[in-house]
């Protein structure tokens, strides 16, 4: 995880691990291993 834009990468969440009450409901997304969630400092 790197920075964009300023945006630093706070965390990852890989699709192929994420299970919602003991099924794994995200494992069906091609095309893109997860999702990243990050932030930017506005002052």
């Amino acid at each position: 995880m790197g920075a964009i834009a300023c945006f630093v990468a706070r965390h990852e969440m890989l699709y192929k691990q994420f299970t919602y009450q003991g099924q794994q409901v995200l494992k069906s997304i091609e095309g893109h291993t997860g999702t990243i969630f990050m932030d930017k400092a506005l002052v």
